[in-house]
């Protein structure tokens, strides 16, 4: 094996391709082939959209799995641990099985250079073929009609939504990222769509290739019964009473919707195990809330938005869920981000921000965050600056008073170190059998 840990095989992932993101199929393709991964033998759930795609995937996976279905879930990217990518009915991969996946990847490959990306991907694949499951849900990384998720042909295939984000690679406007996501889509697979006002980009493609769509509101829905019930109908089927618990925004429900729809396509006996799904589901680092496990009397509020489409979700939570309470953010974003358009729709909401350094090349620094919310008309009394999210946490947490609310948020990359400065977040086992 090339490697003796899986620190080794992901920090020379990350030199082996001269592309951090390189969207073409034709590689990882080439791989897959030849290692026998597609076509898989299983049927596939495809998550694509600008947000709610991490929300959606969990769901579908908790339900079949709950269904007794061994199920396969690929997302990205991670928190703190990359085992969390891979799991199987909930269960992280461990190191031993990914490091045998990437050896298996690395044979195959010859001179084949992949990204990190392309290797996780097809890693997942294989772990998948090695634990025999029944059953897949892919999540799309970037985009869709060129991400690696998409050498595997899915068996239905969701849009939760499209928004503005990634605008290097897949266009300025939701016409262009439409399109883009609509890749996914093939013909005669039913085409779930969530998104209450899809481009016409994605409605045409689907139209175009002969998908069956499946659109929000028409083909299935959702309403509110009360704070902590929902009800979800679709086609001969009306599921209500559903516990609303780790899905606190409307947005969430919606994703939440979709997966259903998607689970009732695939296996709609399935759906009986949705409410026991959803009373136990966990999504980490998605308006995730938690008591201040110090006893401080504030509360935490850990949430990955990292783009427009996101903060608009994050501010209206704030300010319906937890309107009139006093709030902290504790901020880091990467440099590919709109963080004008991002902290715009949060600055009223916050009376002070702890922003912090993010390591990597994609890092954004604490400075150029600051400068941004002076700009946007934060005081600069109000914007205290830290080397890491981990200080950042502490120095929000040292000033927030009972009652408070601390908000952290921007990236995975903050997210997740904050979790586990909390004690709220448990790295998944790392070795040993699968």
């Amino acid at each position: 094996m090339r490697f003796a840990d899986l620190a080794g095989w992901l920090a020379w992932q990350e030199t082996l391709h001269p592309q951090a993101v390189d969207l073409r199929l034709e590689r990882v393709a080439q791989v897959a082939a030849a290692m026998g991964l597609i076509p898989v033998s299983w049927p596939v759930i495809t998550v694509g959209g600008t947000n709610g795609k991490g929300t959606c995937a969990s769901v579908c996976a908790a339900v079949l799995s709950g269904h007794g279905m061994r199920t396969g879930l690929y997302t990205s990217p991670h928190l703190r641990v990359y085992n969390e990518r891979i799991r199987v009915d909930g269960q992280p991969a461990v190191n031993a099985e990914i490091m045998a996946a990437f050896d298996a990847i690395d044979t195959a490959r010859g001179t084949t250079s992949l990204t990190y990306f392309e290797f996780g991907t097809l890693a997942a694949l294989e772990v998948f073929r090695q634990r025999d499951i029944d059953v897949a849900v892919l999540e799309i990384g970037l985009g869709g009609r060129l991400d690696a998720v998409n050498v595997v042909d899915p068996d239905v295939a969701i849009v939760t939504s499209v928004d503005i984000d990634h605008v290097r690679w897949l266009g300025p406007d939701r016409e262009s990222i439409g399109a883009e996501k609509a890749g996914i889509f093939r013909q005669g697979v039913p085409a779930v769509v969530g998104d209450p006002d899809p481009p016409a980009s994605l409605l045409d493609a689907a139209v175009g290739i002969g998908a069956e769509l499946r659109l929000a509101g028409e083909a299935f829905g959702w309403r509110p019964e009360s704070s902590s019930a929902w009800t979800w109908w679709g086609e001969e089927h009306c599921l209500p009473g559903l516990p609303t618990g780790a899905l606190m925004a409307p947005e969430s429900l919606g994703n939440a919707a979709c997966a259903l729809e998607a689970v009732r396509l695939l296996r709609p006996d399935a759906l009986a195990s949705a409410a026991a799904a959803l009373e136990g589901l966990q999504i980490s680092g998605r308006l995730q809330r938690w008591r201040d496990p110090a006893g401080r009397g504030c509360e935490w509020l850990l949430d990955v938005a990292h783009n427009p489409a996101a903060a608009r979700v994050l501010a209206r939570t704030l300010s319906t869920t937890f309107a009139g309470r006093r709030c902290t953010a504790v901020l880091g974003m990467l440099g590919d981000k709109d963080l004008r358009a991002t902290i715009t729709l949060l600055t009223g909401l916050i009376s002070d921000w702890h922003v912090c350094d993010l390591d990597g090349p994609r890092g954004r620094a604490a400075a150029d965050l600051a400068a941004e919310l002076v700009s946007a008309g934060v005081a600069e009394g109000a914007v205290h600056r830290h080397p890491d999210p981990e200080s950042a946490c502490a120095a929000a947490a040292a000033t927030a008073a009972a009652g408070d609310l601390i908000v952290v948020t921007g990236s995975f990359h903050v997210v997740g170190p904050a979790a586990e400065w909390l004690g709220v977040y448990s790295p998944p086992a790392s070795a040993g059998s699968a």
